[in-house]
């Protein structure tokens, strides 16, 4: 490895230490917070118990009857299919009613149906955000077809969650070249509860993450030279379908232009500009096709990368300190505030900005992005539970009691998080042209991502499979290492307090 790629590793595997440390210490006072502030302590205990002992019993079979048998292809099926019941009694069980944003978006697709464009055009809530569009199109679809619109979403949102637990298989067999670790991540993805509670919540990240997960599965193919370059236009076509659904997908793609450039360097010149075309031109070229394709039907009136409102006031709420960062009416009502015009707003927006990160303490300005990472990435529900039982067609036990579920989610979130700390100090994995590095990248440019732009903790959701794949980089050897360390810092440090004491 030459040492712009050995700084570069070096860089982004201290970085994430340091930001793995202040998620770990969020999630765990989390958890202490919502065990300690739980009115139903019993009913909580016993529903954690009889979660982890499901969990336990899965684990046992694969590991002892399956992986025993050495029938991992068959430990696959059997997950497949346990996330399969898992996933459908979830919507079947909590009947989860669109709420907000979700059910303006089930409104439009009614809309849709009958012919009405109008929420693309002018002012309209799509015509200012119009990363929304393909999803309305989509729900306008599901409207024409079928009886029962709500629940064909739900449906759909099931069979791609069951999908994508093959897909991380797949995935993590070309990343760790070790069937066992990846049946690990497979059970993971089975048991991992985001995606089972969010299959009820009407949201375009269901869609959008499977057509993420076959463009990494290309990607990963190509960098070890599975398959030939041109496969890279397969993977950027998919990668921008997924963005049609949830638009942060160039995230990815910058993040797939960093690693070729950073970590394939041996391809030679030539190779490695053809590659960066094939990713990029694959992504661009149809996606703007796709935009004047809607413009020409007079389906859209703005382009879809610029709708009414600029999307500096995404940024504009993300600087916002007394909301953390999040959604507030202040920066909210500058669109009406100007008049609706686009650049009057875009002006005041970055003056807003400006004087929010000139005039405000270093240190105060410091403390709020900790919080504000801490507060994106430390909720082990990704606000999954919140939206899932808002609001629901018909009360039942499950529906009633789910929220419960949390202190345990952010218990096992905690875990997680700790593996992948644990296992950045795995240096076989900082190799040269370890694929693993691809899915640091993509985690790094989220963060950056979600720092500068409105905090939501549902809005991490999209990338909540890194949280899957990063703990099997995880050795048992990484924590012997650990304990011994730990073992003799303790020791070190009694044996000192000790002679302090005597002293004293």
């Amino acid at each position: 490895m030459n040492e712009s790629k050995k700084s570069f590793t070096r860089f982004v595997n201290i970085s994430l230490k340091v930001l793995m440390i202040i998620l770990i210490i969020k999630t765990l006072t989390l958890a202490k917070y919502l065990i300690e502030n739980d009115n139903r302590n019993t009913f909580t205990f016993i529903t954690t118990l009889c979660l982890i002992v499901f969990t336990t019993i899965i684990i046992l079979i694969v590991k002892f009857y399956f992986f025993k048998k050495e029938q991992y292809s068959r430990s696959v099926i059997f997950l497949v299919v346990v996330g399969f019941l898992l996933r459908l009694a979830w919507i079947l069980l909590v009947r989860t009613k669109p709420v907000s944003d979700f059910d303006t978006m089930m409104q439009f697709g009614a809309l849709i149906a009958n012919g009405d464009y109008s929420m693309f055009k002018g002012i309209q809530f799509i015509a200012r955000f119009p990363h929304l569009t393909t999803f309305c199109l989509f729900l306008g679809f599901i409207y024409s077809f079928f009886s029962d619109p709500l629940l064909t979403v739900k449906l759909i949102n099931v069979l791609l969650s069951t999908l994508n637990i093959y897909l991380i298989y797949l995935i993590s067999k070309e990343l760790y070249t070790n069937v066992k670790k990846a049946v690990y991540t497979a059970l993971i993805a089975t048991l991992f509860p985001v995606l089972i509670i969010y299959t009820s919540v009407i949201c375009s990240e269901n869609i959008a993450m499977t057509f993420y997960f076959l463009s990494l599965y290309f990607f990963i193919q190509v960098m070890k030279n599975k398959k030939d370059s041109k496969w890279l236009l397969l993977s950027g076509l998919l990668l921008l379908i997924g963005s049609l659904f949830r638009g942060v997908a160039p995230v990815i793609l910058v993040a797939y232009v960093l690693y070729i450039v950073i970590y394939n360097r041996s391809y030679g010149e030539k190779q490695l500009l053809k590659s960066i075309v094939y990713i990029v031109a694959s992504f661009l070229i149809p996606f703007i096709l796709f935009n004047y394709a809607l413009k020409a039907a007079n389906v859209i009136e703005f382009n879809l990368w610029k709708g009414s409102e600029p999307f500096v006031t995404s940024v504009l709420k993300g600087t916002n300190i007394e909301n953390k960062g999040m959604w507030s009416l202040e920066d909210a009502t500058i669109f009406e505030e100007y008049n609706c015009d686009y650049e009057a707003i875009q002006k005041a927006s970055l003056e807003k900005i400006k004087e929010r990160l000139t005039t405000i303490p270093p240190l105060k300005l410091a403390t709020f992005y900790i919080e504000k990472f801490s507060n994106q990435w430390g909720f082990g529900d990704f606000a999954s539970l919140s939206w899932a039982t808002a609001e629901v067609t018909e009360s039942t036990l499950a529906a009633e009691n789910a929220i419960r579920l949390n202190p345990f989610i952010q218990l096992s979130y905690s875990i997680l998080l700790l593996m992948i700390f644990i296992g950045l100090f795995n240096k076989r994995y900082y190799k040269e042209r370890d694929i693993t590095n691809i899915i640091y990248i993509i985690f790094c440019g989220y963060i950056l991502f979600y720092l500068i732009t409105e905090m939501q903790p549902r809005y991490a959701y999209i990338v909540c499979w890194i949280f899957i794949f990063l703990p099997c980089t995880l050795s048992y050897t990484d924590i012997k290492k650990l304990l011994i360390r730990t073992i003799s810092f303790l020791k070190l440090a009694g044996m000192k307090g000790v002679k302090c004491f005597k002293k004293c």
